[in-house]
């Protein structure tokens, strides 16, 4: 596993509004590898920085709020 801090945007299919954006964001940065967590409705993406956190982790927590986990972009 990679110990430097890195960004990474993954799909989060599901988010309609700013509370389910608020509930992504806050969710992921809860995670104590996330340092910041961006959400974008318009995009239905979000922005992460932290260190030593994994896809399986991103998607583990989106898909228990019941969003989709559409997973990595480039």
């Amino acid at each position: 596993m990679d110990t430097k801090e890195n960004f990474a945007r993954f799909s989060v299919q599901g988010m309609e509004c700013n509370h389910c954006k608020n509930n992504v964001e806050l969710n992921l940065s809860k995670l104590p590898q996330i340092k910041s967590v961006e959400a974008d409705l318009i995009t239905q993406t979000v922005k992460i920085e932290g260190k030593n956190f994994t896809e399986e982790d991103i998607k583990n927590t989106v898909e228990s709020l019941g969003y989709k986990f559409g997973g990595k972009l480039s």
